[in-house]
C-alpha cells in the first residue's frame, strides 16, 4: 500500500486593434460597467443525448437555424456528431472514422446545413465536410496550419461564406479560407484571447481582454484585424468558456465566480458556482438557448456530461438568511463542497462568501478586513490559518462557541480530544473551530548517543559530536541557508507564552541552540548563500534513514496528518526503531506539537449566528469525519482519531472505487499494510508487507499526540527572529546580543499585542 497522506487544505495568502483596429460605434471610448449580480436560480437536469459519449469535444449551436451539433468522442467507440433541436429530444448523427493517428480536435455547423470537423493527420490540418443530410461530401487539405502535438486544443468555428475560424486555445486565432487556405493570424495586438463564438446571426465574434476591457471584436479579413463592436468593464478574471447568448445576452461566459452574460451595455452575473454541481474549471462548453435556459458540457471523473439549466422559483432563495463566509481569493474560497452542500440542504440558511481579495495588487486586503470588523460589517465567519492566526485579533470579539455546542443535541465539549480543544480556547472561551490538525515533531532511530523522548539541547549536541563518520546530521548544507536549518529544528512554541505575553528567548536552551549552529557552521551564511550560482545539485534523501545515511530527521516530521504515516515510518524507514525526540528543549517537556491548518470563528456581533454554527457544525460531525477526503485525517473528535489510529493495528481500510476512479459510496475494502517506496524516478524499489501495530506501540504515538501543546504562532514574530539572527548567523554579534534583542523586541511587541 502506498503510504497516504490526508488531503489537507492548504491556503496561501499574502499574507490589442488599439487594442485592435476600431470602428465607430455609440460606445466608442466608452465601457460598458460590470453590473449588479441579476442572479438566476437554476436547476441543473441532466441532457440525456450526452450520455452517448465519453468525451465531448465541442458544441455548436446554430441560432438562426435551431440546430445543436453535439461531437465527440462515442462511449461505444468512434466518433459521431448529433445534430438536435434545442430539446435535445429527436436527432440525426454522422459517424467519423479518422485514419490511424489522425488527432481529432472540434467539429462546427456551417452554412447550408453543413458540418466541419477539424483534424491534423502527419503534420497537416484538414477539415472534413459532411452535407446537410450528414453524408460525407469533401476533406479539405489545409496544409501545414497546426502542429500534430500542440498542447492546446483548436477550436473550429464558421465564418459563413468567407471559410473559417480557429482559435488554437487562445494563443492564437487563424482564418482559413473556404478551400483551406490560411488567409493569416488575426491581429490582436497583444490583449489576452477569451475566446471565439458566434452571434445570432452565426458570424464569429473574438473577445479581447487587455486586463481593464473586455474588446466584443468582429473579424476583418480584409486586415486580418479584430475590430472592436463594443467594450466591457473587465470582470477581473479569466474566462474559462464562452458562448453564444440569447435574448438580451450577446454572450455567455464562465469566470472563476460564476455565469456571466453580455448585454448591449453591461456585464451581468447569472449565477454563482456555489449553486450549481460543478465548479468553474469543469466546464468546456457552454451557450444559451434562451434567458433562462442555459446549456452547458462539464468533465468530470466518469466521462464528460451535459446538462441544461433552467430557472427555477427564486422565491425560496429569498426566503432563505444569508450567512457570509470570508474567503482570501477571487475564486471563492476552500469550501466550495461545503457551501454547496449546505445551500442544497438547509432549509433556513444559505452560505455565500465575502472576499477579501485585491485585484490590483493581488493580495489578500486584510485592511479592508479589519475596517469591516470595526464598522460592523464584516462576514458572520471568519477564517484562520498560519498566515492570519486568530490572535491576530482581540479573541474577545469572536463567539464563544461552547454556547453552541453546550446546547447542540450531536456535539459535546467531551467529543474533542482535551488538549486539542484546550488549544482553540482563549481565556476559557472556545473561539475557534478545526476540523482536523497536524503533528509536528522530529524523529530519529535508538541506538545513537543522545537520541531520546523528548531530547534536550544537550542532547542534541551530545548526537550530534558523538554522529558516527560518514553520517550526516542534516542535508545538503553546502547549498542551504542556517537560517533554515535553524528554524527545522528550533521551535519557538518554548520561548513564548502568549495567554501570559511573555517570551524567554534569553534563556540558556536558545542562547545554547545559536552558538550550536553557528559554532559547527551548519549551513551557509546569508552572504554565502546569495554568492552561489549556476544550478544547485539535487540529492534523493528518501533512503537516507534506511541505508544508514543519517539517523535523525528534522523536516520529514514537520506536519504529519495522519497515523499511517507514523506507523509506515515506524516500521518501514525505521525498522522499528523510530523515536519520537521533539523538538530540543529541557528535556522535560513534550517536544511535540499539534497545529491547526484552517480553522474558523464567528462574529461576536454577527447578526446570523445560529447560521454560522448551523454551517460550523458540519466540520466536525460523523458526515464530515466519514468522508474519503476526511477519513484519515487527524481529527479534532476523539472517537474519529481513535478510528484512524487504531486502524494501524488491524488492516488497512480503503474506499472501493470503479473503473473511472471514482469512489463507490458506501463502499469499503480492507488490505494488508504494506510498506511501499519510490525512488526519485518513480520506480517501486521497496515493496512489502509489514505488521500491524501492537496495541503498545498504537497507545504510545496516540498518547505523544493527546499530550502534545498546540502551537501558536506570529507572523510578526517570526519575522522578528529571523531579521535579528541573519546578522547573528553572519558573525556581526554574539549569541547573547542576538538573543537579547529578539527578547527585547518581542517582548514589547507582545506587551502591546497580547497583555
Amino acid at each position: 500500500m502506498k503510504r497516504l497522506t490526508a488531503l489537507c487544505m492548504a491556503l496561501g495568502m499574502i499574507l490589442s486593434c488599439t487594442a485592435c483596429a476600431e470602428k465607430n460605434t455609440e460606445n466608442r471610448g466608452n465601457s460598458a460597467p460590470l453590473a449588479e449580480t441579476q442572479k438566476l436560480m437554476l436547476n441543473a437536469a441532466d441532457i440525456r443525448l450526452g450520455d452517448n459519449f465519453n468525451n465531448i469535444k465541442c458544441l455548436s449551436h446554430d441560432p438562426l437555424g435551431g440546430n445543436i451539433l453535439t461531437f465527440g468522442e462515442l462511449k461505444s467507440g468512434g466518433y459521431a456528431g448529433f445534430i438536435s433541436k434545442n430539446d435535445f429530444g429527436d436527432y440525426t448523427q454522422f459517424r467519423f472514422t479518422p485514419q490511424e493517428n489522425e488527432t481529432v480536435y472540434s467539429a462546427s455547423l456551417i452554412p447550408y446545413g453543413k458540418k466541419a470537423i477539424l483534424t491534423v493527420f502527419e503534420g497537416s490540418t484538414f477539415i472534413h465536410i459532411y452535407d446537410k443530410d450528414n453524408n460525407f461530401e469533401k476533406t479539405i487539405d489545409c496544409g501545414e496550419i497546426l502542429e500534430s502535438d500542440t498542447p492546446y486544443i483548436p477550436q473550429l468555428y464558421s465564418n459563413g461564406d468567407e471559410g473559417f475560424i480557429i482559435n488554437e486555445g487562445n494563443t492564437q486565432i487563424l482564418a482559413v479560407s473556404p478551400d483551406g487556405k490560411l488567409l493569416g493570424e488575426i491581429k490582436t495586438n497583444g490583449m489576452t484571447i477569451c475566446g471565439v463564438v458566434n452571434d445570432s446571426e452565426n458570424k464569429p465574434i473574438i473577445l479581447l481582454d487587455d486586463m481593464k476591457t473586455i474588446h466584443s471584436c468582429t473579424v476583418d479579413l480584409s486586415s486580418l484585424s479584430a475590430v472592436t463592436s463594443q467594450k466591457y468593464n473587465s470582470i477581473g478574471s479569466s474566462l474559462y468558456a464562452i458562448g453564444g447568448g440569447a435574448g438580451k445576452y450577446h454572450y455567455i461566459g464562465v469566470s472563476f465566480e460564476g455565469i456571466y452574460g453580455f448585454t448591449d451595455t453591461e456585464i451581468v452575473m447569472l449565477s454563482e458556482f456555489l449553486d450549481l454541481p460543478f465548479d468553474n474549471y469543469q466546464v468546456r462548453d457552454i451557450f444559451m438557448l434562451s434567458e433562462n435556459e442555459i446549456v452547458v458540457t462539464v468533465t468530470e471523473a466518469e466521462g464528460d456530461k451535459m446538462y441544461l439549466l433552467t430557472e427555477a422559483d427564486i422565491s425560496e432563495l429569498k426566503s432563505k438568511e444569508v450567512i457570509t463566509v470570508m474567503s482570501y481569493s477571487q475564486s471563492g474560497g476552500i469550501f466550495d463542497e461545503e457551501i454547496k452542500k449546505f445551500n442544497a440542504e438547509n432549509e433556513d440558511y444559505r452560505a455565500e462568501y465575502k472576499t477579501y481579495f485585491s485585484e490590483e495588487s493581488m493580495s489578500f486586503e486584510a485592511d479592508r478586513l479589519r475596517m469591516d470588523m470595526i464598522s460592523g460589517n464584516a462576514p458572520d465567519i471568519i477564517l484562520f490559518n498560519p498566515l492570519l492566526p486568530i490572535d491576530t485579533f482581540n479573541t474577545e470579539i469572536f463567539c464563544d462557541l461552547y454556547e453552541f455546542i453546550d446546547n447542540d443535541p450531536d456535539i459535546s465539549r467531551e467529543d474533542f480530544i482535551p488538549n486539542v480543544r484546550e488549544g482553540m480556547e482563549r481565556n476559557g472561551r472556545l473561539v475557534m473551530l478545526a476540523p482536523n490538525f497536524s503533528f509536528s515533531t522530529i524523529l530519529a532511530k535508538s541506538g545513537y548517543e543522545g537520541i531520546r523522548e523528548n531530547w534536550s539541547v544537550d542532547d542534541m549536541i551530545t548526537a550530534y559530536n558523538n554522529m558516527p563518520e560518514g553520517m550526516e546530521f542534516f542535508t545538503d548544507e553546502e547549498i542551504n541557508t542556517r537560517d533554515k536549518y535553524f528554524s527545522e529544528a528550533v521551535n519557538t512554541g518554548f520561548f513564548i507564552d502568549y495567554d501570559k505575553g511573555e517570551c524567554y528567548f534569553d534563556s540558556p536552551e536558545y542562547i545554547k541552540l545559536l552558538n550550536f549552529f553557528n559554532d559547527n557552521n551548519i549551513g551557509l551564511k546569508w552572504s554565502e548563500y546569495t554568492a552561489q550560482s549556476g544550478e544547485m545539485p539535487y540529492t534523493d534523501h528518501t533512503f537516507d534513514i534506511l541505508n544508514g545515511k543519517r539517523f535523525v530527521e528534522f523536516e520529514s516530521g514537520y506536519n504529519i496528518h495522519w497515523f499511517g504515516s507514523l506507523f509506515t515510518k515506524h516500521r518501514g524507514d525505521y525498522e522499528d526503531k523510530m523515536v519520537v525526540t521533539g523538538f530540543p528543549y529541557d528535556g522535560v517537556e513534550n517536544g511535540s506539537f499539534i497545529s491547526f491548518g484552517n480553522s474558523y470563528g464567528i462574529m461576536g456581533n454577527s447578526p446570523h449566528k445560529e447560521g454560522a454554527w448551523e454551517f460550523l457544525r458540519y466540520f466536525v460531525s460523523d458526515e464530515y469525519n466519514n468522508a474519503p477526503q476526511n477519513y484519515y485525517s487527524f481529527s479534532v473528535i476523539e472517537k474519529h482519531f481513535d478510528r484512524a489510529a487504531d486502524m494501524t493495528m488491524d488492516k488497512f481500510i480503503t474506499f472501493k472505487s470503479d473503473d473511472n476512479g471514482k469512489i463507490i459510496e458506501g463502499e469499503m475494502e480492507e488490505k494488508e499494510w504494506r510498506y511501499e517506496v519510490h525512488n526519485n524516478e518513480g520506480q517501486l524499489v521497496i515493496d512489502k508487507e509489514i505488521a500491524p501495530f501492537t496495541q503498545e506501540e498504537c497507545d504510545y504515538y496516540k498518547n505523544i499526540i493527546k499530550n502534545a501543546k498546540v502551537l501558536r504562532s506570529d507572523v510578526t514574530v517570526g519575522n522578528i527572529i529571523r531579521e535579528e539572527t541573519m546578522p547573528f548567523f553572519d558573525g556581526e554579534c554574539t549569541a547573547e546580543k542576538c538573543a537579547d534583542m529578539i527578547q527585547n523586541r518581542v517582548s514589547i511587541y507582545l506587551s502591546e499585542k497580547y497583555q
